[in-house]
């Protein structure tokens, strides 16, 4: 079955470049409606994503470690933009949640 996923989603690049589904602004209802749409319509389009994943269905994903550093790097890039005087090279300040 072909996944449907966000384009902000930590596998969306992975999804996309396998072509085991579709990557879209899912905060954006057309967008979305665009990609149900397309899957609903287009059987072919679904069994070649679905072949595909299950064909490459071990190489999707990254390896824990890989998968730990993408998501830690995601949320330091989050801290750093919304607060940025927390961060002094690469690492935040340890605070208490309820500080932020």
């Amino acid at each position: 079955m072909p996944v449907i996923l966000s384009d902000s989603a930590l596998l969306a690049p992975e999804v996309a470049g396998l072509g085991v589904g579709i990557c879209c602004n899912t905060r954006h209802d057309a967008e979305l409606a665009d990609a149900m749409s397309s899957t609903a319509r287009d059987d072919e389009l679904v069994g070649a994503m679905s072949r595909r994943a299950f064909e490459l269905r071990n190489n999707c994903a990254s390896d824990p470690d890989t998968w730990t550093a993408q998501i830690v790097s995601h949320y330091q890039a989050l801290l750093a933009r919304k607060h940025p005087a927390l961060v002094n090279a690469g690492r935040a300040e340890a605070r208490s949640p309820t500080e932020f």
